[in-house]
């Protein structure tokens, strides 16, 4: 909570980031050749690489030198970054077109705009873990939950909820 926001106001977290990135792809691989499938790899990443030069290259790139298709990574971006339209629309559109999965991070604690939904390549929303945690006490949250459920559903997009920990909040 405190490194990141450092990290993202200087240009430190390009680095980091790109780091992560080509570390959790090997990892993947590595699982993959000792016969552990996961399906896939999700990586969160910043506004300010989705801002970056050459990102869309980057990615295409890391995954043709650790062997992982396209659809085997999920990069996940905050409701924060598709506010910046203009820039992050083209770079998301051409992740998209090279079928990288684009997640909606910690959908409902942001802008939460539904333009987002329908203007960019969202194949699934993450909903945020303060919408779970004591679910089972919360009918308003239940309702929440079943509306964006329903939504996602209607778009075609996957839903996954974060942080479950207990049989109730499964």
């Amino acid at each position: 909570s405190a490194f990141v926001p450092v990290a993202e106001e200087s240009d430190l977290i390009v680095g980091v980031g790109e780091w992560v990135l080509r570390t959790a792809c090997r990892q993947f691989e590595s699982w993959r050749r000792a016969n552990l499938d996961i399906g896939y790899m999700s990586v969160n990443v910043s506004v300010r690489q989705l801002r970056q030069a050459g990102f869309v290259e980057f990615v295409l790139d890391t995954l043709r030198t650790s062997g992982m298709k396209p659809g085997e990574l999920h990069l996940e971006i905050t409701e924060g970054a598709l506010a910046e339209r203009p820039s992050i629309a083209q770079t998301l559109g051409e992740l998209a077109a090279h079928d990288v999965h684009l997640a909606l991070d910690d959908f409902g604690t942001g802008y939460s705009s539904l333009s987002y939904l329908r203007n960019f390549p969202i194949h699934s929303v993450k909903i945020d873990r303060s919408f779970i945690t004591d679910i089972h006490q919360r009918p308003r949250s239940q309702g929440i939950l079943r509306a964006i459920e329903s939504l996602s559903e209607a778009l075609g997009m996957t839903v996954i909820a974060e942080g479950i920990e207990t049989f109730e909040e499964l």
